[in-house]
């Protein structure tokens, strides 16, 4: 479809107004559907011109989360490792907030403090060399 004209930065809507999320972007989806699978498409998606700062708007955090988030939250730590080797994205200052909903305790990690929190078990992940061969 993208051959086509296809619009890689098409907005998805989430019409169910008790959803957590209201809305999306076709590069997010497919990170969020186990991405390391799915690196070839979203190299395509880029390929195509698919914006790698897309993000949606957090209600409960207000943060807008995009790929950084979605590769940490979805454990896609080659495609992590996609985004800010080769790609270059630009790094937020904030890529968590634990405990937003109260500002007193609220803890905000950087992607350095995140990926070295010691309940994380990205030590685990697979490498790149497994990735290739399934």
């Amino acid at each position: 479809m993208l051959k086509y004209g296809a619009n890689p930065n098409f907005e998805i809507i989430n019409t169910n107004i008790e959803s957590f999320f209201l809305n999306s972007f076709p590069l997010l989806v497919a990170i969020r559907n186990d991405g390391n699978k799915c690196i070839e498409t979203i190299k395509l998606l880029i390929e195509y011109g698919a914006n790698i700062d897309c993000c949606y708007l957090n209600p409960m955090s207000q943060m807008c989360e995009g790929v950084i988030h979605e590769c940490l939250t979805n454990n896609s730590m080659l495609l992590l490792r996609y985004f800010v080797i080769e790609k270059k994205i630009p790094l937020p200052n904030v890529v968590y907030i634990e405990g937003f909903n109260d500002k007193s305790t609220q803890k905000k990690f950087s992607l350095l403090q995140y990926l070295n929190l010691d309940d994380l078990k990205y030590k685990n992940t697979p490498s790149e060399a497994y990735i290739k061969s399934k």
